[in-house]
């Protein structure tokens, strides 16, 4: 039993009589956008210093109670264009590339140990997930998987130029590369969807990644003893403690010169032990400074130049 969605053949996240899975988004870099330039018909685009022929595709939608609308697309060889008043842009996802992610989920469910479930893992593609594992064979594993391309120039951040081949994928980084633990010797794993590897990995993963409070919070109480009851764990998932609060508020000792209701604030803030209750008043206050210092943090412009 477990989780699964429309047109799924099968149990995506679940609990067999030997497995069981689960699946926190990598948050990877699976798609980039490439400004390209065509020519004055439109009908094709510069690439390597030569002009090719753009791909028109042509689908219709129907209506219902209208009109049919035609709808025609054009490619490149990277993907689909987009036009607009700001310039002519390209997108390659590998959501539009053949894949064999709904093989995987087939074979999962029919894995009995990890052998199994891992060769069953290799033929998922995207979207790209940290796929933890854990089963009576007393293995416990987690690895980022899917289709992560390889590109010519190393990363991929922002706008890449499409009239170079310099940008293009040349592969597809090998299963085996990917980031992954099996059976650590600290006897647990955890994913927030957090950054999955060290600075030190050797492929472009991404730059966008989810704050790591959660995971420093789930280490901590999984770490803090060597066996948990599931009552306990039912209690873990349910915890309301805010790392953030910790690291936030210890600066907060150091301030002098307030005003008084700056001051009180202050004192309250350096009383308060982080539990996020909905009771809490100074949990909300607590928030109410944090989206503040956030404002004030990134009000300046991120992007600068013409």
């Amino acid at each position: 039993y477990g989780v699964t969605f429309p047109a799924v053949p099968g149990i995506v996240e679940g609990i067999t009589p030997t497995t069981a899975w689960a699946f926190t988004n990598t948050g990877a870099d699976q798609l980039d956008t490439y400004r390209v330039v065509l020519d004055e018909s439109g009908r094709q685009y510069l690439f390597d210093g030569q002009w090719r022929d753009l791909t028109v595709e042509t689908d219709t939608i129907f209506v219902k109670g209208g009109d049919p609308v035609v709808l025609a697309v054009s490619y490149t060889h990277f993907g689909p264009v987009n036009r607009s008043v700001d310039g002519d842009y390209v997108t390659r996802w590998v959501g539009h590339e053949f894949g064999t992610s709904l093989s995987a989920i087939w074979d999962m469910n029919r894995a009995t140990n990890y052998e199994e479930f891992e060769l069953a893992i290799r033929q998922w593609d995207y979207p790209m997930q940290n796929i933890l594992y854990a089963g009576r064979d007393s293995i416990v594993a987690i690895r980022s998987t899917g289709y992560l391309p390889i590109r010519g120039q190393g990363d991929a951040y922002g706008i890449l130029d499409g009239t170079s081949s310099d940008t293009e994928w040349i592969g597809r980084v090998p299963f085996d590369e990917l980031p992954h633990s099996i059976n650590p010797e600290r006897g647990f794993l955890s994913s927030t969807n957090q950054r999955p590897a060290s600075e030190g990995y050797p492929h472009y993963l991404g730059r966008d990644w989810r704050s790591i409070y959660r995971s420093i919070r789930i280490n901590e109480l999984l770490s803090s003893k060597q066996e948990h009851s599931p009552v306990e764990i039912a209690s873990y998932q349910a915890d309301q403690k805010a790392i953030k609060a910790q690291l936030f508020i210890e600066p907060l000792k150091d301030l002098k010169d307030l005003s008084s209701a700056a001051e009180r604030l202050r004192e309250r803030f350096l009383q308060f032990d982080g539990t996020m209750s909905v009771e809490s008043t100074v949990a909300r206050l607590f928030n109410a400074y944090i989206d503040n210092l956030e404002d004030m943090t990134w009000d300046e412009d991120v992007f600068v130049g013409t």
